[in-house]
C-alpha cells in the first residue's frame, strides 16, 4: 500500500481506540485486559463499516430526490 493510504488507516485505528479510551474512561473503567479492548475495537470497526454504508446510501438517496423534485434530468 502507498504510505498514504498506511497513514489514513493508522489514524482511522487511532480514531477508534480513542473512542473507545474516551468511552471506557467515562464509564470510569481504568484498565481492561488487551484482548477485551481489541475486541471491542473491532466491534466499532463493524459499526463503522454500517454506518459508512447507511451514510452512502443516503447520500444516494438525497441525490435522487433533489433530480426527481428539480427535474434535472
Amino acid at each position: 500500500m502507498s504510505e498514504e493510504i498506511d497513514a489514513l488507516n493508522d489514524a482511522i485505528r487511532l480514531n477508534r481506540e480513542k473512542l473507545l479510551e474516551n468511552i471506557l474512561a467515562y464509564l470510569k473503567i481504568d484498565e481492561i485486559n488487551e484482548d477485551d479492548f481489541q475486541n471491542l475495537v473491532g466491534l466499532i470497526k463493524n459499526e463503522d463499516d454500517l454506518r459508512f454504508k447507511y451514510t452512502k446510501a443516503l447520500e444516494s438517496q438525497e441525490v435522487i430526490e433533489h433530480v426527481l423534485k428539480n427535474k434535472l434530468l
